[in-house]
This record gives structure tokens, sequence and C-alpha cells, in this order.
């Protein structure tokens, strides 16, 4: 993790330094700092402004560490709080080393995982309060992040949490094999009145959908086709599909089409990266493709946007070919399992 640690006095300088060091071992990417009169004495980078320092290292790091009081910890990071999908996790030491508390994002941005960590780095009790990890309950959103799924509604998985916490049973559903024992209060393949499903499902009342955020889109075209016109089919592509944009991370074609214009622009618009193959590479891979003798004419290869798919995500095709005028798109990829 990319972490920022601020302090605020000579005492907590010290801290700070020391807890900058014992992360740097532990493999994060730490930089501590100090409140500019005591920043020299403690050998620390020095902070004129903690609101404005919390304001850059907000977008800059995943973590903040606070050597400090809770309520300046607080009134420094509020008027900065968005939302848990993309606050950065933050901690709270006091001075003393005595208490690590996890103040905000503890389990999408980490921050109960950073407490223990840093707790263990300087002898500190780990202080967590989120309702789950009190009563020993799985938190939805971290087996998410375990996982690497995208959570298709913060309010539906705050539902889960409740029920959890209520003592329901959860029905659970998964398109993938799954490691580890499921907790005694998931019921695998039985609905209740709230459910999980890992996977592409419809989307369900009741039911919370977890999707693998890994794919890759796969994507033939004619020659000259606008970008505009790639978006549109893309974006209804995947509507259709039931699959989150936030899923794509990345595109896939023939090397044929590594010029295509509008290709390119709708690859930058939309922030994706994208891959290009030769045919010979497509035609290496088995197994059971669409077929185009047209295609196979122009480019090499059978089908493009099926096999481009299949060769970057090193996964299954998950959506076969969908035609649009002059476009094709496929979608591969997925999880091999599910770890609890």
């Amino acid at each position: 993790m990319k972490l920022g640690i601020i302090a605020f006095t000579g005492r907590g300088g010290h801290l700070a330094k020391r807890l900058g060091v014992a992360l740097t071992d532990l493999g994060h990417e730490a930089r501590a700092y100090c409140f500019y009169k005591y920043a020299e004495a403690c050998g620390l980078e020095s902070v004129q402004s903690a609101k404005q320092w919390a304001s850059e290292q907000f977008s800059r790091c995943d973590g903040l560490v606070f050597v400090s009081a809770t309520g300046i910890a607080v009134r420094t990071i509020a008027p900065l709080v968005d939302s848990k999908r993309t606050d950065p996790a933050v901690v709270v030491v006091d001075e003393a080393g005595r208490f690590a508390i996890s103040l905000l994002s503890g389990h999408i941005g980490g921050a109960n995982e950073l407490t223990q960590t840093v707790a263990e780095a300087i002898g500190a009790i780990a202080v967590v309060t989120t309702a789950t990890d009190v009563n020993g309950k799985i938190a939805i959103d971290v087996f998410a992040e375990k996982n690497d799924l995208f959570i298709t509604s913060m309010a539906m998985a705050k539902e889960v949490s409740a029920a959890v916490l209520a003592g329901e049973q959860i029905g659970f559903f998964c398109d993938y094999e799954t490691h580890g024992a499921l907790p005694p209060y998931f019921t695998r393949d039985r609905a209740q009145r709230i459910n999980v499903r890992v996977g592409f499902a419809p989307r369900q009342a009741g039911t919370l959908v977890l999707c693998p955020r890994d794919l890759t889109l796969g994507i033939g075209c004619k020659k000259g086709t606008a970008a505009e016109d790639i978006a549109g089919a893309a974006a209804d592509f995947l509507a259709k599909n039931n699959v989150p944009r936030a899923c794509v991370a990345r595109c896939a074609s023939v090397d044929l089409k590594a010029r295509e214009a509008g290709l390119l622009a709708f690859c930058r618009e939309a922030g994706l990266e994208i891959r290009f193959y030769t045919a010979e590479e497509l035609n290496e891979l088995t197994g059971d493709f669409s077929r185009s003798a047209f295609v196979e004419k122009t480019a090499g290869v059978d089908c493009v946007c099926e096999r481009a798919a299949v060769k970057n995500a090193g996964g299954g095709l998950l959506i076969e070919k969908t035609k649009y005028p002059g476009i094709t798109l496929a979608l591969a990829g997925g999880k091999e399992r599910i770890e609890f």
C-alpha cells in the first residue's frame, strides 16, 4: 500500500518515523511527515497545513495514518470523505503508541487490516469497531475485495450485513469453485430472503450480485467504424448481459485493427488498455469458437472477438460473439475459484 503518516508533536514525530521504517520494511511504500515546528528535529518531511496535506494524500495514497488525537484526524479528513468505494484507509495512533484505531474505510479500504499491521509494528492494541468484525461475522465487502469482485449494489451489501448480524440465513450461489469453509449462516444453492450470488446472473430482488472485475472485452469491427458506434454497442452488450462496466479491465483484437482510429479512440475514452494479437497467435487457441468465412478471408482468423478475448483473459469464454452493425463483441475471463 502507498501510505502517508503524519504527526503533530515531537513525540508523535519520533513514533511516525519509527512506524514509517517498520511499514517500509513490511513492503509498503510509506512516507512520514510532521508539523513544521517539529519536523527537522524528528528528521521528517515538513507539513504546514494538515488539511492541505490530507487533501493531497487522499488521492495519492491507499492509506493514511494519523499519529494524533482522533479528533484532529476527524476534523482534518471530514471535508474529503466521499465514498467507501474510493476513500483511503484511515488509521489513528495515539502519540504514546498504545492504541491503533481503524477510523475510515475499514473493510473495502483496508483500514481494519492496516490497523492490525500498524499495531503489530509498534506493539499497540488494535481497535476495530465494525459490527461484523466485533461479532465475528463475514464482512461481504471484505469478501468481495479479497476475491476481486465488484459489488453491484452497496445498498444491497448493507442489507446482507444487516441480515448476517441479525442471525438470518443467507442464500449463497456461485458460478465458480469455492475454497475454504462456507460460513454456517450461508446456505449453498438454497434461496433465502436475502441472497448473495457470485457471477453474472440476472438481477433478482433480494440478491446481491458480486461480479469478477478482471474481464476482457474482445472486439472485431469493420474498417472505419466510429468510436461512438463501438461505445454504444459495448454499453448495450454489457447491459443486456448484466455485466457492470467496472468489471471490464481491458480490450483485445487482432493486430489488423491496431491502427483503427475509432477502436483506439473508444479504448482511450473508456480508459481501457487494448492488446492486439496476430492471426497466428489467435489461431493457436483450441476450443469451440464461432466461425466466419468472410472474417477468416479478410483477417486470417475465423473469429476475432472470441479468440482475442480468450487469448487476453487466459480464461474461458463468458459471453459468445454478439453482432452489431459492423461490430462483434465477446467477453472472457472470470475466476478459477472463490476463497473464503
